[in-house]
């Protein structure tokens, strides 16, 4: 057998320093960079939430119907509404329905904070009651916020 065959590791070591890389990296990738891990590419000074950093943003913010929420705080939340009526679903019609109530503030405040990012107001979630306001309303809920401030407050993340 070959040296070569016997080290993969090495030879690809010694490829990747004369391509200019480091290690069993610069051979295949190049410099450290993996093709299955790649960096959140956010505008400079925005940032995102994660879930968890929503859904506590949100909590925290039961009542709150000022100021503004970027658009992932607003979907993960919603993910998070989702997966929590599907388990108390489960549980029982009475848990879904004590569920579905406690849910139901922090999603209208969310909603609202959400709307503000986009320069509207709150109030336009009684486009619901309409049925087809929910199309109006996912159109502006997927929308980038407004990345100056504006009468509902300062630019939020994205």
């Amino acid at each position: 057998m070959e040296a070569a065959a016997l080290r993969p590791f090495e030879a690809a070591s010694e490829i990747g320093a004369k391509q200019g890389g480091t290690g069993a990296q610069g051979a295949y990738h190049g410099a450290g960079h993996s093709p299955y891990i790649q960096p959140k590419r956010v505008k400079r000074g925005i940032r995102t939430m994660n879930f968890m950093q929503a859904v506590q943003s949100c909590l925290s913010q039961y009542a709150t119907f000022s100021g503004r929420a970027p658009r992932s705080e607003f979907w993960w939340f919603f993910l998070f509404q989702i997966l929590v009526l599907i388990v108390a679903g489960m549980l029982g019609q009475t848990a879904y329905s004590v569920v579905a109530l406690l849910l139901l503030l922090p999603a209208l405040a969310v909603g609202t904070r959400r709307l503000h990012d986009v320069g509207r107001s709150g109030w336009w979630q009684l486009l619901t009651i309409t049925g087809i306001g929910y199309l109006v309303l996912l159109y502006w809920f997927v929308q980038p916020g407004e990345a100056q401030s504006n009468g509902y407050g300062e630019a939020s993340a994205t």
